[in-house]
């Protein structure tokens, strides 16, 4: 009998892939409501029950609690626990190989599983790396060409119109013109190869640029944004490239750079699905999450975080933003990574954002993010534990 399950929130796997696993996946791993196995569970001590996080953005939306799906229990935001326990056991589990239907009787772990698949995709990107390249020498290789041919043919003509001239001459100058010819043909033969240097450099000089500009890329992913007064800018650049890569891509969202609130300060970072979340907004509503992540200075800071948070979309060309403001997010301090997030499903219509010029000017979006310290409590009033 298969043990179909759905695999999500595991590294080097593809998200939603299912598996056929060799024996039944216990339920203490696995979503209370959607039932895929995931790679971090929050626990509700109200029910015992666990679930993954998107199960918990739909249940909890805005809302600081909820009901449990399976016996209605009360799950509260700010009693929900990480349970990071489920990578650690499901390692081990058993699953049959992919081509189990064309007859192979081989099972992996999902450990093994996760190596395998690492290598595969490792291999698979150093070969787009080397494609992209070659195509980037081949663009610039072509161009020499041309240039080269172009500087053949000059030479060509030059020497047909001196050929001309030499044929207009008196019988003086015959007999100079086959010595005047093997010159002009020597010329020709030490020029054309001196073009090939200026190739070879452009081209080594291409490869070298390649590196640097990845390079780049990789310390712009590990920006982080320090501001005390808590005023954050962030522009998403190439929007309607991003959202496709979103749609057909196995990456649902946009991360932001880290913004941190201070030093010693607060952790948040913007989430942008650009096709929205759930079945009944996707491809209709842009949804946002903002996450608090773990920081290296949280002992020294206030629990829980109860800053006055405001998210605007700027108008880049008028007044018309779009804006939203939590005043009390009540976010614990994270056990793990980060806490559950805060999701605005429906922050705003994508017909809305399309159609005014100003939201996507010039293919790129515009957040601000404001935090706002809570005022303090008034005087002969303790403050809130």
């Amino acid at each position: 009998m298969p043990h179909e399950v759905r695999v999500r929130g595991f590294s080097e796997l593809s998200e939603g892939l299912a598996l056929d696993f060799l024996h039944p996946v216990p339920a203490e791993v696995t979503c209370s409501s959607c039932h895929d196995l995931v790679g971090i569970l929050w626990l509700s001590p109200s029910c015992d029950h666990r679930f993954c996080t998107r199960c918990l953005e739909q249940l909890l939306g805005q809302a600081s609690k909820s009901f449990c799906p399976v016996d209605q229990a009360e799950i509260f935001r700010g009693q929900l626990v990480e349970d990071t326990s489920v990578q650690v056991k499901a390692s081990q589990f058993q699953v049959w190989c992919s081509n189990k239907e064309q007859g192979c009787t081989v099972t992996l772990r999902i450990c093994d599983l996760r190596e395998i698949q690492g290598e595969r995709d490792m291999l698979r990107n150093q070969l787009n790396e080397v494609n992209a390249s070659l195509k980037g020498l081949n663009l610039g290789f072509e161009h020499h060409c041309t240039h080269t041919a172009s500087v053949q043919n000059e030479l060509r003509h030059r020497v047909q119109q001196l050929e001309q001239q030499m044929a207009q001459l008196n019988v003086q100058g015959a007999p100079a013109q086959p010595q005047v010819g093997r010159l002009l043909s020597g010329l020709l033969a030490t020029l054309l190869p001196q073009t090939w240097p200026p190739i070879r450099d452009s081209i080594r000089q291409r490869s070298h640029n390649l590196l640097n500009e990845k390079q780049a890329c990789l310390r712009r992913k590990d920006e982080m944004i320090t501001q005390a007064d808590g005023q954050f800018r962030w522009l998403l650049k190439e929007y309607s490239r991003t959202r496709r890569h979103q749609r057909h891509g196995t990456h649902r969202y946009s991360s932001s750079p880290v913004f941190c609130t201070g030093m010693p300060g607060y952790r948040l970072q913007l989430r942008i699905h650009l096709n929205g979340m759930g079945q009944s907004r996707k491809g209709r509503f842009m949804a946002v999450q903002l996450v608090l992540l773990k920081g290296p200075h949280d002992a020294q800071l206030p629990w829980p975080f109860r800053h006055r948070v405001t998210i605007t979309l700027v108008n880049q060309t008028g007044p018309q933003h779009v804006s939203y403001t939590i005043n009390d997010p009540s976010f614990p301090r994270p056990q793990g990574d980060h806490t559950v997030p805060y999701v605005w499903q429906e922050f705003v219509a994508i017909s809305d954002l399309e159609a005014s010029p100003g939201l996507a000017w010039n293919d790129s979006l515009l957040f601000e993010l404001s935090v706002t310290p809570p005022a303090p409590p008034p005087p002969g009033l303790y403050p809130p534990l």
